[in-house]
């Protein structure tokens, strides 16, 4: 019998497909970018900046609850692009973009995203599977200047710290050229005195990058040094507080670390 060919429920920002992966991982049925008889294809209302132009797409609507990464894995038949967007369908800000069959965002903040499905080529249709599920990424203690730990010495001036800039915010840039790739940032605040020399090391699980400010905390400040080989010295301080940021040296260059902060009086 004669079945009139439609698009795709989800085929444009005017009937996306609402989806809730907030606590767990979610499946939804009925993946397509052509109708049930194959004939129709989804039309071609979107594109991300990484690919999509000529290419059918889908799109799937997220609440996201809480701070988090929204990850997605696709099995297709044809090669796909991946965006998502905020807070409006058709004109919100791209907050991600991947040519390719899964992705893993940076965190993203409580709210409403638009997950699109692109194709790469004009011919490319047919049925998919869909998985989406979201990692909470709470933000570190000491993600801002308003946060940042006070460093207490030991007698022998010497300060140590374990910690973590997983899922913190990239707020903050150093003088390092690397230091302006995305990577996200916590801070220390320390007093040292007049002529003191001040020796810092890092041992990170990820590239990490060291700068110091005074005169203030990230842009109120004037940055002194910035590191990257894992070690930051300088001597002659001219004394009063001073603050230490532990930066990425790019998009998810995140993790444990452990931190050793020396001040010492030259004999």
């Amino acid at each position: 019998p004669f079945t009139e060919s439609q698009p795709p429920a989800n085929n444009s920002c005017t009937s996306p497909s609402l989806i809730d992966p907030n606590t767990e991982a979610v499946s939804p049925p009925g993946g397509t970018t052509e109708d049930m008889m194959g004939k129709s294809k989804a039309t071609n209302d979107s594109q991300g900046s990484c690919g999509g132009a000529e290419g059918t797409d889908v799109v799937y609507k997220i609440e996201l609850a809480q701070r988090s990464l929204i990850n997605v894995d696709l099995v297709a038949p044809f090669p796909a692009t991946l965006y998502i967007r905020k807070d409006d369908c058709s004109g919100g800000d791209e907050v991600y973009c991947l040519a390719a069959n899964s992705l893993s965002t940076t965190p993203l903040e409580p709210g409403d995203y638009y997950l699109f499905v692109d194709a790469d080529t004009a011919q490319a249709k047919g049925n998919f599977k869909l998985t989406v599920s979201t990692t909470p990424a709470p933000l570190p203690g000491n993600d801002t200047c308003a946060t940042a730990i006070d460093v207490t010495f030991g007698a022998d001036g010497i300060a140590t710290h374990s910690g973590t800039n997983q899922y913190s915010l990239d707020q903050y840039q150093g003088t390092c050229v690397q230091s302006m790739n995305g990577g996200g940032d916590v801070v220390y605040k320390f007093t040292a005195g007049l002529g003191q020399t001040l020796d810092v090391t890092i041992d990170a699980d990820f590239d990490a990058l060291l700068y110091v400010t005074t005169g203030g905390c990230g842009e109120d400040g004037t940055t002194l040094a910035c590191q990257s080989d894992g070690s930051l010295n300088m001597s002659g301080l001219a004394g009063g507080t001073y603050w230490l940021y532990v930066d990425g040296a790019g998009e998810k260059e995140w993790g444990a670390y452990d931190l050793t902060i020396s001040v010492q009086t030259p004999q």
